[in-house]
């Protein structure tokens, strides 16, 4: 049995599981042949992943993060999964990576997202998402260049999943900052915790 983890947590919805798996099991069978000790399955909780007595530790034994074991067991920690010593592959986002997890980790491959609107290779567009108000939906950019209305979002309430999302909060505040513009835009902002919260939040009225 591999004492290595691995995780494809970014898009591990209940809906995608068995797409989620078989997908892992690709990627696990490609690593064998490399002679790499994958696991057998991908982890989607805290209680699966193996204690580290102590607390999570860098390469100069500076404390991390804490052992996995003092976590909600049912939860998933992102970072104390891509922190974890036995971390063999897991997906991340571009945002913690600047803010700091890539001193603790490496990239060795990044998606395609051609197949998906305004995507172009490893590069994707995020999507603004509001209450159908009868206008028409703004399209895709064929050329990577923020496409934002102005109009339609300025003083409406403003709800993110995270403070280090590429693609939900930073990959928007720069942005708006290169139109000239800011978050103070918004006549009020709040972190959901996740895309899908924030969609929910949207949807009951607590955010626009």
């Amino acid at each position: 049995m591999s004492e290595l983890v691995a995780a494809l947590p970014m898009y591990d919805w209940p809906e995608m599981r068995g797409e989620v798996d078989a997908q892992w099991m690709l990627l696990r069978d490609a690593f064998r042949q490399k002679g790499i000790d994958a696991p057998q399955t991908i982890v989607r909780r805290n209680g699966d992943l193996p204690p580290v007595p102590g607390g999570i530790r860098d390469a100069a034994g500076a404390l991390i993060a804490p052992d996995p074991v003092t976590l909600p067991p049912d939860e998933l920690d992102f970072h104390r999964l891509w922190l974890h010593p036995a971390l063999l592959f897991a997906q991340t986002c571009w945002g913690p990576m600047e803010l700091g997890l890539s001193r603790h980790v490496q990239v060795v491959a990044q998606p395609s997202y051609d197949a998906y609107e305004g995507g172009q290779g490893e590069l994707y567009s995020s999507a603004i998402v509001m209450l159908a108000d009868g206008a028409p939906s703004v399209a895709s950019p064929n050329d990577g260049s923020p496409l934002i209305p102005l109009d339609r979002i300025r003083g409406k309430r403003f709800t993110f999943n995270s403070l280090d999302s590429m693609s939900g909060f930073l990959g928007l505040t720069r942005d708006l900052e290169a139109m000239g513009e800011s978050l103070d835009l918004f006549a009020s902002r709040s972190e959901s915790g996740g895309h899908r919260s924030s969609i929910v939040a949207i949807a009951e009225g607590k955010a626009d």
